[in-house]
């Protein structure tokens, strides 16, 4: 049976809403575990609370510092160690697929089962990406469409790839000349991989929340489109909480 591997690198700030927005797909009966990567300098107070629900969930502590405005010599957050230590953990124990995913992700599990079913000529699996700004409405943005696998996707996110690839993060050859953290967007890079091996999705599959949750670059985000479909009913459920977590966070 096609076992898939979630992993997550998460901060302390945002364990909470990971328990809000990954858990539909631990659901999964083809998710064979779900590693939680707590990178902060501090375990949180409530560490080990998804995994005391999902029996799939696994979860380690592990200091990569905080903050992605400071150096690494600063004590700035290494994204990229985070991110290939959880890698090594994942592949370590043994999954056919492995799946990206952050705190202020969304997907349908239906991806999950589209996953499942892929036949042994893909190897990647690319969806579309929409980024919300209300629950009827995402940021559109026409530069960023790209033709993929022969479909027309919009900000297409490769998130899912097989586990014997052994692909691994590498630096950002702009952000890490522009930045002090020399580690902000880290990417695993599929250049020249045969576009034959790329499964596209082009479905209501991968919705991103950081406009709803007033993250960095929200205000950049004014051209709205309305999705032409209803959201899925589990996403809608986790905006109504999202909004309620956010007001309670406000300080």
């Amino acid at each position: 049976m096609t076992s898939v591997g979630i992993w997550c690198a998460v901060s302390e700030a945002d364990y909470p809403l990971l328990g809000l927005t990954m858990r539909n797909l631990l659901e999964h009966d083809r998710v064979g575990i779900a590693l939680v990567l707590h990178t902060g300098v501090r375990r949180p107070h409530d560490y080990g609370a998804l995994a005391a629900r999902f029996a799939n969930v696994r979860e380690v502590h592990r200091n990569f510092g905080e903050g992605y405005s400071k150096s690494l010599a600063d004590g700035g957050y290494d994204q990229l160690s985070a991110r290939n230590f959880a890698l090594d953990l994942l592949e370590d124990i043994g999954v056919e697929w492995v799946f990206q995913f952050d705190a202020d992700d969304y997907y349908n599990p239906d991806v999950i089962t589209a996953v499942a079913q892929l036949d042994e000529r893909f190897d990647a699996v690319s969806c579309s990406c929409y980024t919300l700004t209300s629950e009827r409405s995402h940021w559109y943005e026409p530069r960023l469409e790209r033709d993929v696998g022969g479909r027309r996707l919009l900000d297409p996110h490769t998130r899912i790839w097989r586990s014997r690839l052994a692909k691994r993060f590498e630096l950002c050859p702009i952000a890490s000349q522009r930045y002090a953290n020399i580690t902000r967007h880290c990417g695993v890079t599929f250049r020249g991989h045969p576009h034959w091996r790329f499964q596209a999705l082009d479905g209501p599959f991968h919705f991103h929340l950081h406009c709803l949750l007033g993250k960095r670059h929200t205000a950049a985000r004014t051209a709205s489109r309305d999705l032409g479909r209803p959201v899925p009913p589990q996403l809608s459920k986790c905006i109504k909480e999202l909004a309620r977590w956010r007001y309670s966070h406000v300080e």
